[in-house]
Protein backbone atom coordinates (compact mmCIF):
# COMPACT_ATOMS: atom_id res chain seq x y z
CA UNK A 1 0.00 0.00 0.00
CA UNK A 2 1.28 3.50 -0.72
CA UNK A 3 1.17 5.92 2.07
CA UNK A 4 2.13 8.78 -0.10
CA UNK A 5 -0.76 9.42 -1.90
CA UNK A 6 -3.47 9.40 0.81
CA UNK A 7 -6.33 11.41 -1.01
CA UNK A 8 -7.73 11.43 -4.51
CA UNK A 9 -5.37 13.03 -7.05
CA UNK A 10 -8.22 15.42 -8.13
CA UNK A 11 -8.85 16.73 -4.74
CA UNK A 12 -7.91 20.37 -3.90
CA UNK A 13 -4.80 21.18 -2.07
CA UNK A 14 -4.25 23.77 0.55
CA UNK A 15 -2.02 26.75 -0.69
CA UNK A 16 -3.29 25.65 -4.60
CA UNK A 17 -4.40 28.95 -4.89
CA UNK A 18 -7.50 27.94 -6.01
CA UNK A 19 -10.51 30.27 -4.81
CA UNK A 20 -13.11 27.66 -4.52
CA UNK A 21 -15.00 27.63 -0.98
CA UNK A 22 -16.11 30.56 1.08
CA UNK A 23 -13.57 32.61 3.94
CA UNK A 24 -15.05 32.78 7.52
CA UNK A 25 -15.61 36.28 8.71
CA UNK A 26 -14.71 35.64 12.48
CA UNK A 27 -11.02 34.00 11.69
CA UNK A 28 -10.48 34.02 8.40
CA UNK A 29 -10.50 30.46 7.46
CA UNK A 30 -10.79 29.07 4.16
CA UNK A 31 -13.86 26.32 3.69
CA UNK A 32 -14.77 24.28 1.22
CA UNK A 33 -18.18 25.00 -0.34
CA UNK A 34 -19.51 21.79 1.60
CA UNK A 35 -19.21 22.98 4.89
CA UNK A 36 -21.97 24.73 6.74
CA UNK A 37 -19.66 25.94 9.46
CA UNK A 38 -16.33 26.96 9.41
CA UNK A 39 -13.75 24.09 10.06
CA UNK A 40 -11.84 25.84 12.73
CA UNK A 41 -13.97 28.15 14.99
CA UNK A 42 -17.63 26.34 14.31
CA UNK A 43 -19.34 29.94 13.02
CA UNK A 44 -22.47 29.47 10.58
CA UNK A 45 -21.55 30.36 6.93
CA UNK A 46 -22.69 33.53 5.70
CA UNK A 47 -23.48 34.91 9.59
CA UNK A 48 -21.55 37.66 10.34
CA UNK A 49 -19.70 37.58 13.45
CA UNK A 50 -20.52 40.97 15.16
CA UNK A 51 -24.24 39.31 14.93
CA UNK A 52 -23.41 36.50 17.27
CA UNK A 53 -20.85 37.74 19.58
CA UNK A 54 -22.12 41.08 20.88
CA UNK A 55 -20.83 41.85 23.49
CA UNK A 56 -16.99 40.83 22.72
CA UNK A 57 -14.98 43.74 22.11
CA UNK A 58 -11.88 44.75 19.70
CA UNK A 59 -8.63 46.08 21.48
CA UNK A 60 -7.88 49.41 20.51
CA UNK A 61 -4.08 48.53 20.06
CA UNK A 62 -3.30 45.40 18.13
CA UNK A 63 -6.93 44.59 17.11
CA UNK A 64 -7.29 41.24 18.90
CA UNK A 65 -10.87 39.83 20.00
CA UNK A 66 -11.50 39.49 23.31
CA UNK A 67 -14.97 37.93 24.73
CA UNK A 68 -16.94 39.86 26.67
CA UNK A 69 -15.74 38.37 30.36
CA UNK A 70 -11.99 39.75 29.80
CA UNK A 71 -11.32 43.37 31.62
CA UNK A 72 -8.08 43.53 29.63
CA UNK A 73 -6.95 42.13 26.18
CA UNK A 74 -5.46 38.83 25.99
CA UNK A 75 -2.69 39.82 23.73
CA UNK A 76 -1.34 43.37 24.64
CA UNK A 77 -2.95 43.63 28.26
CA UNK A 78 -4.42 46.74 27.31
CA UNK A 79 -8.18 47.88 29.33
CA UNK A 80 -11.19 47.30 28.13
CA UNK A 81 -13.04 50.54 27.14
CA UNK A 82 -15.95 52.00 29.07
CA UNK A 83 -19.54 50.88 28.54
CA UNK A 84 -21.55 53.24 28.17
CA UNK A 85 -25.08 52.65 29.36
CA UNK A 86 -28.13 52.08 27.40
CA UNK A 87 -30.59 54.48 28.56
CA UNK A 88 -28.98 57.96 30.07
CA UNK A 89 -30.49 57.09 34.14
CA UNK A 90 -28.24 53.88 34.00
CA UNK A 91 -25.39 53.72 36.36
CA UNK A 92 -22.14 52.02 36.01
CA UNK A 93 -21.04 50.45 39.33
CA UNK A 94 -17.43 51.96 39.77
CA UNK A 95 -16.36 48.14 41.95
CA UNK A 96 -16.98 45.39 39.05
CA UNK A 97 -17.90 48.01 35.63
CA UNK A 98 -21.30 46.17 35.58
CA UNK A 99 -24.05 48.25 33.57
CA UNK A 100 -27.18 48.75 35.96
CA UNK A 101 -30.30 50.15 35.40
CA UNK A 102 -31.86 53.49 37.11
CA UNK A 103 -34.19 51.79 39.52
CA UNK A 104 -31.41 49.81 41.07
CA UNK A 105 -29.60 50.86 44.36
CA UNK A 106 -26.89 47.76 44.30
CA UNK A 107 -25.12 46.42 41.58
CA UNK A 108 -26.66 43.25 40.27
CA UNK A 109 -23.00 41.99 39.68
CA UNK A 110 -21.24 42.86 42.94
CA UNK A 111 -24.05 44.19 45.40
CA UNK A 112 -22.08 47.43 45.72
CA UNK A 113 -24.13 50.42 46.37
CA UNK A 114 -25.22 53.14 43.56
CA UNK A 115 -22.60 55.98 44.76
CA UNK A 116 -24.96 58.68 46.51
CA UNK A 117 -23.63 61.63 43.39
CA UNK A 118 -23.27 59.45 40.50
CA UNK A 119 -23.17 60.93 37.22
CA UNK A 120 -21.87 58.49 33.64
CA UNK A 121 -20.33 61.56 32.44
CA UNK A 122 -20.47 60.63 28.72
Amino acid sequence: MNRARSRSPMSPRKGDGDDAGWRCTNCYTSNGDDLTCCSKCRLRKGTNRSEVFKEDWECCRCFANNFSRRIDCYKCHTKKPPINPKYPDDWICPDCKGVNFSKRIDCYKCHAPKPLNYSNNY
